[in-house]
């Protein structure tokens, strides 16, 4: 049963031909001046795009932390349209930041600092696994994270107040270190808990991450080389993501399902047979295309 396994599963991690000696599982001094350089790029860039003002930080992304701290849910019905129940843990930082009366520039600067770190777990997982047998994996790394820089997404929100790019780090970095416990010489269940507590508390911060986390699961299941490593993967990255998500929902969770009888409302209330969540829809077709003639036409814009 597990050769048979062994042999039909889709290898989704593969493991590098390179004995453990060679693969280079430790940072070297590459790797150090890599990440100061991608972490120092990120910073010029935000300089260069100027001061962010976008519609989601005006909305809530302020509002929805100080809301938190000081506004009582029962006082505060759509104070920021639905945003307002999302949680709002992850924008604590920017609004400590803000009250603390720092410099926009210096904000800008740490939070591009932050989301940097999405970019260096790639230049790890590019040059010390997918590429780590090879004698141009410094090219192929510098190349592989030239273009998630250039991501239209990754820069449209790079300095900003947009929790996408910070939950990302959360989930790049699992990868990173689940690649690196793929080194023949790594045993135990330790990266894999750490793993799914860093994506469980991605999708707790911003529930969106859910399908990362789904995706991230499947695929350590898949990548296992037999029934039993299949389960030991499974049941410890799970464990841990169950960590993750409590830790960083639970009390935002608690708080919507006391208020309103969901705990992610007004999300899913179709599901919760409560009064106020039976009347609200959170759905909208403002920003959908009339016909599919147009949608098509702005396709070529």
């Amino acid at each position: 049963m597990r050769n048979t396994m062994a042999t039909h599963m889709p290898d989704i991690f593969p493991r590098p031909s390179a004995p453990p000696a060679q693969l280079h599982s430790s940072l070297d001094v590459c790797d150090w001046i890599a990440s100061a350089t991608i972490v120092l790029v990120c910073c010029l860039a935000t300089y260069l795009f100027g001061k962010d003002a976008n519609w989601d930080a005006l909305n809530y992304h302020f509002y929805s932390p100080y809301a938190f701290l000081n506004v009582d849910l029962a006082q505060d019905f759509m104070g920021a349209s639905t945003q307002r129940y999302l949680n709002p843990l992850a924008y604590l930082p920017f609004y400590w930041m803000v009250r603390a009366d720092i410099h926009s520039l210096a904000i800008a600067l740490i939070m591009a600092s932050v989301h940097a770190l999405s970019l260096v777990a790639i230049w790890h997982i590019s040059r010390q696994h997918l590429f780590a047998d090879l004698a141009s994996r410094n090219l192929l790394a510098s190349l592989a994270t030239g273009l998630a820089f250039l991501s239209p997404v990754f820069l449209g929100s790079l300095g900003a107040t947009f929790v996408d790019p910070t939950t990302s780090v959360l989930i790049l970095g699992a990868v990173a270190l689940y690649c690196r416990s793929l080194n023949p010489s790594s045993t135990g269940y330790l990266p894999l808990v750490i793993a799914g507590v860093l994506c469980g508390t991605a999708i707790g911060l911003k529930l969106t991450n859910l399908i990362f986390g789904v995706a991230f699961f499947v695929a350590a299941v898949a990548a296992s080389r037999s029934l039993r490593a299949a389960l030991f993967s499974g049941f410890w990255f799970g464990f841990g993501g169950v960590i993750g998500v409590a830790s960083s929902y639970t009390m935002w969770g608690l708080a919507l399902y006391k208020e309103f009888g969901n705990p992610v409302f007004p999300l899913l209330n179709q599901y919760f047979n409560r009064p106020i969540s039976r009347t609200l829809c959170c759905n909208t077709r403002d920003f959908c295309h009339r016909t599919g003639a147009l949608f098509y036409l702005c396709r070529f814009e």
